[in-house]
């Protein structure tokens, strides 16, 4: 055989592979960051509204915690889909929970909707227990279940609470800021 002819089928083949990758990963940044139409309703619970009774397991832990645990403090939640988390660089992602981490006294809770193996992984990678001790919780959401109760639609978001247990602020990472948007915000 041609040894032309077997450089072409490889590379024809090879070229399909990459484009076929190139088209999956398109369709999936599509589905995670659809487009916002001006004037769409916005995604998440509405704000000043109270905390939904939830309860969950912490990862690699048979510890819980619930909605009951979280009231008498401030806390924020925040919603990552584990395949945007291994598309950031590491030190990207470390950077905006590390933003976010400081803005609250209380508890931070990472909810991750993916695999608990995966999560652990992530977890592990990014040394997430060595940076923020128990000031970070880190919850595996595998069924999704918990950002359907928070009605999550875009990624990755996060939800503020006052210490009585309303919502105080809620959107999308400010990469730039590492804040939660201020647009939709509860004045103090």
């Amino acid at each position: 055989m041609d040894i032309s002819l077997v450089s072409a089928v490889v590379a024809l083949v090879l070229e399909s592979v990459v484009t076929r990758k190139i088209v999956e990963e398109t369709l999936l940044l599509r589905r995670l960051f659809p487009r916002r139409e001006s004037g769409t309703a916005e995604s998440g619970p509405e704000l000043r509204s109270k905390l939904p009774e939830f309860e969950a397991t912490l990862l690699g832990t048979s510890e819980v915690i619930n909605s009951t645990s979280l009231r008498g403090q401030q806390f924020l939640l925040i919603f990552l889909l584990l395949k945007v988390a291994q598309a950031l660089r590491p030190e990207s992602l470390l950077g905006i929970v590390h933003g976010l981490v400081r803005q609250v006294e209380g508890p931070v809770t990472l909810i991750v909707f993916g695999s608990a193996m995966e999560t652990s992984a992530l977890v592990e990678n990014l040394n997430l227990r060595m940076h923020f001790g128990r000031k970070l919780l880190v919850v595996a959401d595998e069924s999704g279940e918990l950002c359907k109760l928070f009605r999550v639609q875009q990624w990755p978001s996060a939800v503020l609470y006052d210490e009585s247990g309303r919502l105080r602020k809620k959107g999308f990472w400010d990469t730039k800021s590492a804040r939660i948007g201020e647009a939709n915000s509860v004045p103090n």
